[in-house]
């Protein structure tokens, strides 16, 4: 499996993220639920830091089975279908996590607790692995006009 390499990507892109899902999603856990901000961090870093380990995972699985420019339909859609599995499995167990950490009383969760959860995970999965496949397109795209260009070369050589 090709090795990413992608620490700007990742510093980057988990400072966004977490700034993002800090501002509309815990911001009211600890401005409103009185919850300990360093309570409701921790478990927010934790969690983004799974969502986008699982994700770069998935993409990289991905680019292994389907790998170039030539497989990029099938190759998206196995991503999103293997991210919609992921965005459930990591949705309810986020739901879990909150009910067990005491943000919300047992009473309080419901199939739209769920719902909101999964949604929520899911837009990031397909977030973060849309960046890692346009940069990936780009560079593949890179690649085959150089390659095409060397073959024009040759061609004009011979």
């Amino acid at each position: 499996m090709e090795k990413l390499s992608d620490a700007r990507i990742w510093i980057w892109g988990m400072l966004i993220l977490n700034i993002i899902y800090f501002m509309f999603f815990c911001l009211q856990l600890v401005m409103v639920g009185n919850e300990p901000a360093g309570k409701v961090i921790g478990w927010q870093l934790l969690f983004t830091f799974v969502v986008w380990e699982v994700t770069r995972l998935a993409v990289r699985i991905s680019r292994f089975m389907l790998p170039g420019l030539q497989r990029i339909h099938v190759r998206l859609l196995c991503l999103a279908a293997i991210l919609l599995a992921l965005a459930i499995l990591l949705g309810s167990w986020h739901v879990w996590m909150e009910r067990w950490l005491g943000f919300w009383q047992s009473q309080e969760i419901n199939i739209f607790s769920y719902l909101h959860s999964i949604g929520i995970t899911l837009f990031f999965c397909l977030l973060i692995a849309g960046v890692y496949e346009a940069l990936y397109y780009l560079e593949q795209w890179k690649k085959s006009v150089k390659e095409a260009e060397e073959q024009e070369k040759r061609n004009l050589q011979s």
